[in-house]
């Protein structure tokens, strides 16, 4: 018994948490009071853009519902994210990104790295049997963002790619990501199944 008095005296229950405590249990809470992504409803959008013609029409219209419901408050954040992806390039590698932008390129080649990227995750989620939902989550949130993302957004994603470390590019890609475009508001996503009657 004295060993335990000992122990619980050793430990200092009474002292002020240390600065590593306070960061675990402040990303806990964060953690805890993140918003919860809707799996059921990403599974839904899915399934009713799997069964799409080769006109695009049903990805089309998911997109056109998608716009309709959650314009004002996602498109000034891609905006927003324009913005900090070009302050960053332009603080750090402005000369090169520069040379960048004087290689002329079509908008159908300046796709090309961000349909990879897309392709991508649409054969990881394929490949999971559709059970990995958060790959399910970052497809239908790239598929959005190509769509309404600024063209200059799209620019720097592909300056991004071609430098010798991904940190820029997984940047912008865990920044789309975090814009929760969709499956994170219940009304919302409820709206949109409900208008594409899914």
């Amino acid at each position: 018994m004295q060993r335990v008095a000992q122990n619980f005296e050793a430990m200092n229950l009474n002292a002020e948490p240390t600065s590593e405590v306070q960061m675990k249990n402040s990303l806990l809470m964060e953690l805890i009071e993140a918003p919860t992504m809707d799996p059921d409803i990403l599974k839904r959008i899915n399934q009713y853009l799997e069964r799409d013609d080769a006109d695009g029409s049903r990805r089309g219209k998911f997109l056109e519902t998608w716009l309709a419901f959650y314009a004002d408050e996602k498109i000034p954040a891609f905006a927003r994210l324009t913005h900090s992806a070009y302050e960053m390039v332009a603080y750090h590698d402005y000369q090169n990104f520069e040379a960048f932008l004087n290689m002329r390129k079509t908008d159908v080649e300046s796709r090309t790295h961000f349909h990879a990227t897309i392709k991508g995750l649409r054969k990881e989620f394929l490949a999971s049997d559709g059970l990995h939902k958060t790959v399910l989550e970052k497809f239908l949130s790239l598929l959005i963002a190509n769509a309404f993302m600024p063209i200059n957004l799209l620019v720097i994603y592909n300056y991004a790619c071609t430098l010798p470390t991904d940190s820029l590019r997984c940047w912008i890609l865990e920044q789309i990501y975090q814009l929760e475009l969709v499956g994170y508001d219940e009304n919302i996503d409820k709206a949109i199944a409900d208008h594409l009657l899914i």
